[in-house]
């Protein structure tokens, strides 16, 4: 089992992530906008269901990594500070594309159930932002000492699942107003965006210093 300090930090990762504008926020708050709180819940039931596959795709992936090839630990671990660094540049360069989010328009037509739910799902599975989260960070905070990389795998992903889920049940109750703010007030995001990046850094250096001593 993930030690306490661990689910801070991912704690720390997954507020960030999810409080920073991105396609899942746009989609979640122009659905909410455009049809109301109960089209917001069935979009976020299918955002969910694709974060939750790509979580089970990630850690399936990395226990039969382990499993064949456990000497490759650290160097995955190298591989994924890499990649938690060049996410990180994504919210410190100049003009990131992670700065602001576009409103769209709340005049859309209405979708039935099953679209707002297949559009949520596939909005959140084809993320770029979610993949390099759980492939890129994921392995980083698993410790072949404390346990199966599988159980701290789905521990550590249905927690990140849990914290993102109560942000964007936030967004989807306060769509509206969230929008107007950040339209008024891009500063916050991107404050936000530098606070998140900065915090990868941090992450992805503390842990490429364990990989190489």
């Amino acid at each position: 089992m993930p030690e306490w300090h661990t689910l801070l930090i991912l704690a720390g990762i997954a507020l960030g992530l999810a409080a920073t504008p991105g396609a899942n926020m746009a989609y979640l708050m122009s659905r909410s906008m455009a049809q109301g709180r109960a089209a917001g819940f069935v979009s976020l039931a299918g955002t969910n269901a694709g974060l939750l596959l790509v979580m089970l795709v990630s850690v399936a992936g990395l226990a039969s990594l382990l499993t064949a090839m456990p000497h490759l630990w650290e160097a995955i671990r190298l591989a994924g500070a890499a990649g938690l660094l060049w996410l990180a540049w994504g919210y410190l360069k100049p003009g990131g594309g992670h700065a602001t989010v576009a409103a769209q328009d709340p005049a859309l037509p209405p979708d039935p159930p099953a679209r707002l739910f297949g559009l949520g799902f596939a909005t959140s599975a084809l993320n770029p932002k979610v993949a390099a989260f759980f492939i890129a960070g994921l392995p980083h905070l698993i410790v072949p000492a404390d346990g199966s990389a599988v159980t701290q795998g789905l521990v550590l992903g249905l927690t990140y699942i849990a914290i993102n889920t109560c942000c964007d049940v936030a967004i989807v109750l306060g769509a509206e107003r969230f929008a107007h703010v950040l339209q008024r007030r891009p500063a916050l995001a991107q404050v936000q965006q530098r606070a998140v990046g900065g915090a990868m850094v941090l992450v992805a250096l503390a842990l490429t210093v364990d990989a190489v001593t």
